[in-house]
């Protein structure tokens, strides 16, 4: 495949540290994002805390799909708004490792998040996990610049965008619906990565093959 040959390692070591410096970046954004709804809640409520810690689950079970809308879209149109930016700094062949480096941030954030957590069913859902954003990422970088490389970036940007939407929409939608539904857990969370890993699967492998065709030598 003529798109991982003739590699420099050092020009794929930039690379790498380019998409981690973009996605901690994307990280920082989609965060002060993420709080946008609670600092909302709390102006509504006369900054009152308690009243915001008390009552937060109960608000995010009752719009629950605007809420996992709204932070899909955070995540997704933020995350990929970077990738899009980042993939136009080095050429073609760099893009799949840009794309690494969000994945590597990415895996470390979930392990961060579940360090003491890395046991049973649990674990395999980590594993799921790593599996996609490995997938994932490097699939919508490649998948972007060929997009701008043929003429249909802005495209590109936004089918990326409501793919990642979906699939991080998808797990805060998830999760919500757990709460209330806790009999159907395994079978709730089943299905979310079932769908998880057939768009992971899709775009990596069209981001991969679009881009490889573009390349000549």
């Amino acid at each position: 495949m003529r798109l991982f040959v003739n590699l420099k390692f050092k020009d794929v070591l930039i690379s790498v540290g380019i998409g981690i410096i973009f996605m901690l970046g994307a990280l920082l954004i989609q965060l002060i994002i993420d709080q946008i709804p609670e600092i909302i809640i709390l102006v509504d409520h006369h900054y009152n805390i308690s009243y915001l810690i008390k009552n937060i689950k109960t608000i995010e079970i009752k719009n629950a799909i605007i809420y996992s809308i709204y932070l899909g879209m955070a995540a997704g149109f933020i995350q990929e708004g970077f990738t899009y930016f980042a993939i136009s700094i080095k050429p073609e062949k760099m893009a799949f490792f840009i794309g690494i480096g969000f994945s590597a941030v990415d895996i470390a954030v979930i392990f961060i998040e579940d360090f003491n957590n890395l046991s049973g069913f649990l674990l395999i859902l980590i594993i799921l996990n790593i599996i996609s954003s490995l997938l994932f990422h490097p699939g919508t970088a490649t998948f972007m610049k060929f997009g701008k490389l043929s003429g249909h970036g802005i495209m590109t940007y936004i089918t990326s965008s409501i793919l990642h939407t979906s699939i991080d929409g998808g797990l805060v939608y998830t999760d919500i619906y757990i709460l209330t539904h806790i009999k159907q857990y395994i079978i709730s969370t089943e299905l979310f990565w079932a769908f998880t890993m057939v768009i992971s699967i899709s775009i990596f492998l069209i981001g991969i093959l679009k881009l490889n065709s573009l390349i000549r030598d």
